[in-house]
């Protein structure tokens, strides 16, 4: 397991817990907390960090709430690597914004967006003038440990696969 802490768009105190041989993610942004989990069924994924991106295999809760997920496929448009959740009646989109980052918006808002650095760590840049909530600040803060950042365009995407004879 590895642990570390960071500050938030707020000024929080932000505790991060990654765990990917055993498929556990946590992060507390007090008082809120995200965990994701993957099941131990999952056939594992390589180069997701959690494992799968099988809306079967995981379990999103969010200060205690059990929280549908929404998760594309990941192929070979950004796009596909969306994740689509709603709480407390709002709807948020983690997406990949360029090769490396992804942001995390609510309707039209980015919120943050967040890149992974050389340890593995989580690096948030928050973008947006509302106050992010300590349940926003968690859930993009996991979503980007457990799922990765970033993704590679589809004809970039595609001559990696051609390349490294992993299929596209």
């Amino acid at each position: 397991m590895t642990s570390y802490e960071l500050v938030d768009g707020e000024r929080r105190r932000v505790r991060v817990e990654t765990c990917p041989e055993s498929g556990r993610y946590e992060v507390e942004v007090n008082p809120s907390v995200a965990l994701l989990i993957r099941s131990e069924s999952a056939a594992l994924t390589e180069g997701v960090p959690i494992g799968t991106r099988k809306r079967e295999h995981l379990k999103f809760v969010l200060d205690g709430q059990s929280i549908d997920l929404t998760i594309g496929n990941g192929g070979l448009s950004r796009r596909s690597y969306r994740v689509k959740f709603d709480y407390e009646g709002r709807e948020y989109l983690f997406v990949p914004v360029t090769d490396d980052e992804s942001a995390l918006a609510e309707g039209s808002a980015e919120l943050a967006r967040f890149s992974i650095d050389e340890n593995g760590r989580v690096e948030p840049s928050w973008e947006t003038s509302r106050p992010v909530t300590p349940a926003e600040s968690a859930a993009g803060i996991v979503l980007a440990a457990a799922l990765g950042c970033g993704a590679l365009n589809g004809a970039r995407a595609f001559i990696e696969a051609l390349a490294t004879g992993t299929g596209a």
